[in-house]
């Protein structure tokens, strides 16, 4: 399989930034080419797999092949990541994660009461945030704008009375820290109770696999905003090396990386028709069908009855409500 990072620079696992030189005072960086224009807003496009008939012929042919070890992998980590998030908002962040978020809309299709999902397309920008607060306004009001319309806006969180967990492959933690910043940012400049705010956001790190030991370097351990960030609401799932470098680096996605040049594009809102973009779809569409089939709801349930968190009401509820659909 050819490679996101090969073809998308900078696409990596979790799109983590690599540190940008300061720039000379006086040199300004460049704006998007085609920007929203005031009053439209922008939400950047994603096939919704959940409703075939619109694919049409889109997902006919070159079907991908994915075996029985990655499904069953697939099956494990999105178990975990449903029973470490609690009973809360679920936001997938960019490209990474989008095949878990695929394979879960398809086990929790028809399902009462599912739990809440949403795929966020972000990539974290390389520039620092005061440069990015300084010569990007309109980027940012964009992006602003497409959180609100996800109801991931400060005054969302804070009134919502639910907690929300951001999910994202790992490696330094640099997609999180952004994500931190900027929401930290948008809610001092509104006004908004950021003591309230960060109390309901989580952060659920999917790490490659590797040795345990109480030597083992973590993403937070190091990094300093998560002292605002409630311990309990930190948390990590290891996969496999394989899965995790396949995910965030090789693997087809349905979107390009959703990147500052593109937060205010007004390109953004329309689809992608690129072979490789298409594969991605069509993986998509794949791993949605294979979730709604009965005999893998069945394992999915018995996979999410086997975590630690079974204890809780809420998870031994969702589990019934898996065991009680029949398709």
């Amino acid at each position: 399989m050819a490679g996101d990072a090969a073809r998308d620079p900078g696409a990596g696992a979790e799109g983590d930034p690599e540190p940008v030189k300061p720039r000379s005072s006086g040199t300004r960086p460049r704006q998007s080419r085609q920007v929203q224009r005031s009053g439209i807003r922008l939400q950047p496009f994603r096939w919704n797999v959940a409703k075939r008939e619109q694919l049409g012929r889109l997902v006919d042919n070159n079907e991908p092949e994915t075996d029985q070890k990655f499904l069953a992998d697939l099956r494990a980590v999105s178990a975990k990541i449903i029973a470490r998030a609690g009973d809360s908002n679920l936001v997938f962040v960019g490209r990474s994660p989008e095949h878990m978020f695929d394979y879960l809309s398809g086990v929790f299709c028809d399902i009462p009461s599912p739990p809440p999902m949403t795929l966020l397309q972000f990539s974290a920008p390389r520039h620092a945030f005061d440069t990015l607060v300084r010569w990007h306004a309109k980027d940012l009001e964009a992006l602003f704008d497409y959180f609100s319309a996800e109801q991931l806006d400060p005054a969302s969180i804070a009134r919502g009375g639910t907690q929300v967990r951001f999910i994202d492959l790992v490696f330094a933690g640099n997609t999180f820290a952004a994500l931190f910043s900027l929401m930290k940012h948008w809610c001092l400049s509104k006004g908004e109770e950021w003591n309230v705010v960060r109390k309901r956001i989580g952060f659920i790190g999917i790490t490659s696999r590797t040795k345990n030991s109480p030597n083992t370097w973590r993403w937070h351990q190091k990094a300093g905003w998560v002292a605002e960030i409630e311990r309990a609401n930190i948390k990590n799932i290891s996969i496999p090396a394989g899965l995790w470098r396949w995910a965030g680096d090789y693997a087809e996605k349905a979107t390009p990386s959703f990147r500052i040049e593109r937060w205010a594009a007004v390109e953004a809102r329309s689809p992608s028709r690129s072979e490789q973009h298409l594969k991605g779809l069509r993986l998509a569409a794949r791993l949605f069908e294979h979730g709604r089939r009965r005999k893998e709801r069945a394992l999915f349930a018995s996979e999410l009855a086997a975590q630690p968190e079974m204890k809780e009401a809420w998870l031994r509820t969702l589990v019934l409500r898996l065991r009680s659909v029949q398709r």
